[in-house]
Order: structure tokens, then C-alpha cells, then sequence
């Protein structure tokens, strides 16, 4: 099994290195713990935007350890999919957290976050570590 970690996880991680998180991820072998680009573009966005050198050294040290899958097709069908299908039942998400949940579901992935928003997508597989 796969576990997508979303950026409120690799932030968790990063801020609580013995934290739940952080030990749930010990547990697995390196192959099974991935993450999406997009995931990956957020969490080089908030260490940019901050400037804090060491929040820079510990994103990149996680990510480093993480598989990170690149968001292509059919991730875009998915998507599609998956926005009109909230749409039409008058829910909705972020916008990057609909892309993440769409790669997820092509990857047939676990998301491991603390967002409950994830929780609206049918079939999607959700974990939270953090509690």
C-alpha cells in the first residue's frame, strides 16, 4: 500500500520530528511513503515565502526520503471527475487539494492528512497521523 503524505503532514514532520507523524513514518519502507509534486511545490512555496533557512533543510531532508510522483494523466480524467461530482452535490474543496486528491485516487494511494476535507471523496482511502 501507498501513503501520499500531504503538506500539513511533511509540515508536521518538520516542525515535530518525534511527533506521531514523524514516528508513523518510521514504520514503513521508504517505497511505500510518497508524496505529489504538488504536494511538493506547496511545501517548497512555504519555506521560500518564509525564509527561514532551517525550514528549507528540513522540507528538503524529508522530501529527500519521500518518492515524489509527478501529476500527469489520467490524474486530469480523475480530476475532472471528481470536480463535477462535488459540484453537482453543491460541495467543493480547494482547488489544489482537488488535484492532490484526483493524483491520490489515480495512484491508488492513502492521503495521510489532517484536512478533512479529503474526507468528501468518495473512494478516496484518508488517514490522519497526526492524532
Amino acid at each position: 500500500m501507498a501513503y501520499l503524505l500531504d503538506t500539513n503532514i511533511i509540515s508536521n514532520v518538520m516542525r515535530q520530528p518525534l511527533g506521531n507523524a514523524a514516528n508513523r513514518m518510521r514504520g514503513f519502507r521508504s517505497g511505500d511513503l510518497l508524496t505529489s509534486v504538488l504536494v511538493q511545490a506547496e511545501v517548497r512555496f512555504g519555506y521560500t515565502k518564509s525564509g527561514v533557512v532551517r525550514q528549507k533543510i528540513a522540507a528538503e531532508a524529508i522530501l529527500q526520503h519521500l518518492r515524489v510522483e509527478d501529476w500527469c494523466a489520467p490524474a486530469d480524467l480523475a480530476y475532472a471527475a471528481l470536480r463535477s461530482e462535488l459540484e453537482a452535490v453543491g460541495s467543493s474543496m480547494g482547488q489544489i487539494d482537488l488535484l492532490i486528491a484526483a493524483h491520490a485516487l489515480v495512484l491508488d494511494a492513502v492521503v495521510v492528512t489532517d484536512d478533512r476535507a479529503f474526507l468528501r471523496v468518495a473512494g478516496l482511502k484518508v488517514e490522519n497521523w497526526l492524532l
